[in-house]
């Protein structure tokens, strides 16, 4: 295990500490020692989020879903999504996929009031309400897509009766 340990040679080791992590995962990712991994990108995590953090937490996000770890790999998109506000509709995603659908129409909701254009987000947002049993609110909400664009077949396909 020591044999992908490695350290940056600069004289500020605050400033090494986290590219040290990062490298350190990706080889005991290469050397297929995934939990050891995961502890290297898990030290890219803390009070700051920068370009780092992210790339950790995707790594997180990808080898937790690999091992089947849905806990995990939700808690990982969960900071990405806090963080970056483009990873709302994937965690909403995560979220409706674990058949937690309240939680994810409350993620789309959020998410649609600082980008309310997001037709595909509008789309899953009125899918997941017809899972909860909401007919009524999800033909609301493809009506809402359609008086902005008339021409999405989408939304077209999910107001037309079934039968």
């Amino acid at each position: 295990s020591d044999v992908y340990k490695r350290q940056l040679i600069h004289p500020d080791r605050q400033r090494a500490e986290p590219l040290d992590a990062m490298i350190n995962g990706f080889l005991a990712e290469l050397a297929g020692q995934p939990n050891e991994a995961l502890n290297f990108y898990q030290l890219l995590i803390g009070e700051v989020f920068n370009p780092l953090t992210e790339e950790g937490l995707k790594r997180i996000l990808t080898l937790s879903l690999k091992g089947g770890d849905m806990e995990n790999a939700l808690l990982a998109l969960e900071c990405l999504a806090n963080a970056v506000i483009t990873y709302k509709p994937q965690y909403a995603e995560m979220l409706r996929l674990s058949g937690q659908l309240q939680s994810a129409a409350d993620v789309l909701v959020d998410y649609l009031e600082v980008i309310p254009n997001d037709f595909v987000a509008l789309l899953k947002l009125g899918e997941v309400y017809r899972a909860m049993g909401q007919e009524e609110v999800s033909r609301q909400v493809f009506a809402l897509v359609l008086e902005q664009d008339s021409t999405n077949t989408a939304a077209k396909a999910l107001l037309a009766p079934k039968g």
